[in-house]
């Protein structure tokens, strides 16, 4: 006798408790693979509203996935795999890209691939470390050795390096503006800090100095002498957090 297909109307809400956190599988499709080994897919809708789905003879199918979650109902397992919320670093920082596996197997296979150059300092371990100078997207792919398979995106926003720099500074003692220096949203490291005259003459020359930090400000003097009141031009050598250097300049008006 031929076989025939028939829907199978089927109570599946003690099987979606998995779902409710952290996705939320109503009106979503799973895709069904075969018990032995097979490669053929059937998808079925879940509908919370009538907590109903239909789909073949469920006794040809062992592994429910959906996003990226695996559930085997014979043998109650969960897999899946998450990267977490996007992360935004400031450029060079170094980050561990931590995941979250789901797996009651053991892992057949894990890798880690980007798309903004070679910033991974490993593609198969669990958990690399990033430096990245520009935004970028990674991707984990994983597979156990009961045939599931998961992945995730994470997204690394990379802010352009930020400093402020007054334009003014009036260093008469009044504990109001008395210092130059240079701010940022995190402490950067400062290697060289130079000042220069409008003829060009050194004014002040500074080492490892840090953002943020009074103690290594400029209180417009050289040598112990005050200088007088006029626009000066200052360069830095600032150190990113991977400990590369970036350069910036401006000026800055010294007033008394």
């Amino acid at each position: 006798m031929p076989y025939s297909w028939k829907p199978l109307l089927l109570l599946l809400l003690p099987y979606l408790s998995f779902c409710q956190a952290p996705f939320d599988c109503n009106g979503r499709i799973f895709r069904v693979l075969e018990e032995q080994g097979g490669s053929t897919f059937q998808e079925i809708r879940i509908d919370y509203d009538n907590q109903k789905a239909e789909f073949e003879d469920l006794a040809f199918f062992s592994g429910l996935q959906l996003n990226g979650m695996c559930y085997r109902p014979a043998d109650n397992l969960i897999y899946g795999v998450q990267l977490g919320p996007d992360i935004i670093a400031e450029p060079g920082e170094s980050l561990v890209l931590a995941p979250d596996i789901q797996s009651s197997s053991p892992l057949a296979y894990l890798f880690w691939s980007e798309n903004s150059g070679h910033t991974l300092s490993c593609n198969t371990c669990e958990t690399p470390e990033v430096s990245p100078l520009e935004a970028g997207l990674y991707r984990l792919e994983i597979s156990n050795l009961n045939g599931c398979t998961a992945e995730d995106n994470l997204s690394i926003i990379v802010l352009p390096f930020h400093y402020y720099a007054p334009t003014a500074f009036s260093p008469n003692g009044d504990q109001i503006n008395d210092l130059f220096l240079l701010y940022g949203r995190r402490d950067f490291a400062i290697r060289h800090f130079r000042v220069f005259d409008r003829w060009g003459n050194l004014a002040c020359h500074k080492e490892q100095m840090r953002a943020n930090d009074p103690s290594t400000g400029w209180n417009g003097a050289f040598n112990g002498k005050p200088l007088n009141s006029g626009v000066y031009v200052w360069t830095a050598e600032a150190v990113l957090s991977n400990g590369n250097p970036i350069n910036i300049s401006g000026e800055v008006h010294l007033i008394r």
